[in-house]
C-alpha cells in the first residue's frame, strides 16, 4: 500500500512538472517576438537621434559659416587685422563654452 501511495504521489508530481514545463515553453515562444519588438523600438530611437544629430550638424555648419562671414565683415569694416579677430573670437567661444550649458 505504501508503494502505491508513493507511485500515486510521483504521478501527481510528474503531471505538475509537465504542466509547468508546458507553461515555460509557451513563455519561451514569446521571447523572439519580444526581442523583435524591442529591436524595432531601439531602431526607431536611433533613427530619430541620427536625424536630430544631422539637423544639429547642419545648423552648426550654417552658424560657423555665418560667423566666418561676420568676422570677415568686422575685420574689413573696422580695419582690424584678421588674426586679432580670430583671437577675440576664440576667447568669446571659450568664455561661452565655460559659462553656458547647452543641452
Amino acid at each position: 500500500m505504501e508503494n502505491i501511495l508513493s507511485i500515486d504521489s510521483l504521478g501527481k508530481l510528474n503531471a505538475k512538472l509537465l504542466a509547468e514545463i508546458s507553461e515555460l515553453r509557451k513563455e519561451n515562444d514569446k521571447i523572439p517576438e519580444l526581442e523583435k519588438k524591442f529591436a524595432e523600438v531601439e531602431n526607431a530611437k536611433l533613427k530619430q537621434i541620427i536625424e536630430e544629430n544631422a539637423m544639429r550638424d547642419a545648423r552648426v555648419k550654417e552658424l560657423e559659416q555665418k560667423n566666418t562671414e561676420l568676422e570677415a565683415r568686422l575685420a574689413i569694416s573696422d580695419g582690424i587685422p584678421m588674426e586679432f579677430v580670430g583671437i577675440y573670437w576664440n576667447l568669446c567661444k571659450f568664455y561661452i563654452s565655460n559659462t553656458v550649458q547647452i543641452s
